[in-house]
């Protein structure tokens, strides 16, 4: 799991890797979720024929559990894994400013195609309009996958990156 923080989760190849049934594979992600070690991110479809729908990411509530697991404690500058953590970071970081806050009616999701186009997160408070981000430690541009989304859904994504991520965390 710790390899696989902003990707898809496949339990088959889990528990493949694990040998262990997948049930159990199952099981312990919930155990771990309910442990406040990982958050689940699950995937937003509204057209399931052109959209992946069921899946979800994983992300580490603490990314020193996670670095420590890998053994990945090299400067920012020497990892190939700075976009996976500065996802994971901003994630879990938003979701914290909504618990703090009590905003517990807040759904949290990511988008995918099957061609490929993807966001990164998206949120929906109950009684708010849904809202679009793309997470980029470096740039500022956005990708195709955020014009896909705003074409499908009438919804723009929003850019975060060094700049305007703390705005981002404090919500």
């Amino acid at each position: 799991m710790a390899y696989q923080i902003g990707s898809e989760v496949n339990e088959n190849e889990l528990a493949k890797r694990l040998q262990i049934d997948k049930k159990t594979t199952a099981s312990y992600i919930d155990i771990l979720e309910k442990a406040f070690v990982l958050v689940r991110l699950s995937s937003y479809s509204k057209n399931l024929r052109r959209e992946i729908g069921g899946k979800y990411k994983v992300y580490f509530v603490d990314l020193g559990v996670r670095n420590a697991l890998i053994g990945g404690f090299n400067a920012p500058n020497l990892r190939n894994d700075l976009g996976a953590l500065w996802e994971n970071f901003l994630v879990v970081e938003r979701m914290k400013t909504h618990a703090n806050r009590n905003e517990a009616l807040v759904h949290y999701n990511f988008w995918r195609s099957y061609d490929g186009a993807e966001v990164d997160y998206i949120e929906k408070p109950v009684s708010e309009p849904l809202s679009a981000y793309e997470f980029k430690y470096q740039g500022d541009q956005l990708s195709r996958g955020a014009h896909s989304f705003t074409e499908a859904y009438a919804t723009p994504v929003k850019l975060i990156n060094l700049e305007n991520y703390l705005d981002f965390i404090a919500g």
